[in-house]
């Protein structure tokens, strides 16, 4: 199954470069995932991406910071101020990451509306 991840424009631009190859999230996806669409906010509003999932890692945010630090993209304080109050956090480790020739639209994905966070796709 795959799931279509919103991220900011800057963070994809850094996943695309393979600078950034772990993304973060609050919540973990419930169902078995193995593809992540990358779905770049405004101002691009597509999808212009996909990876595959090569694994989920949930623990304590600072135990998550020291696993995942050398492949975030981000700081510490960028990643501390998201998981601000937070019990846990979700890292999605990515790789083989495909940027489509042409972005796409959701509706190519069979979406109408924007994910807040994340959403699956059969």
């Amino acid at each position: 199954m795959k799931v279509l991840f919103s991220i900011n424009p800057k963070h994809v631009q850094s996943i695309l470069s393979g600078k950034k190859q772990v993304e973060y999230r609050k919540t973990i996806c419930r169902r078995p995932v193995d593809t992540v669409l990358i779905y770049s906010t405004s101002p691009v509003q597509m999808v212009v991406a996909q990876a595959k999932l090569k694994k989920v890692l949930v623990d304590a945010p600072d135990n998550i910071w020291e696993l995942t630090k050398e492949k975030s993209g981000i700081s510490h304080k960028f990643f501390m101020d998201y998981f601000a109050s937070k019990k846990y956090a979700v890292a999605y480790e990515l790789e083989d990451i495909e940027k489509f020739p042409e972005p796409k639209p959701l509706r190519d994905f069979g979406l109408g509306y924007v994910p807040q966070s994340f959403a699956y796709v059969s």
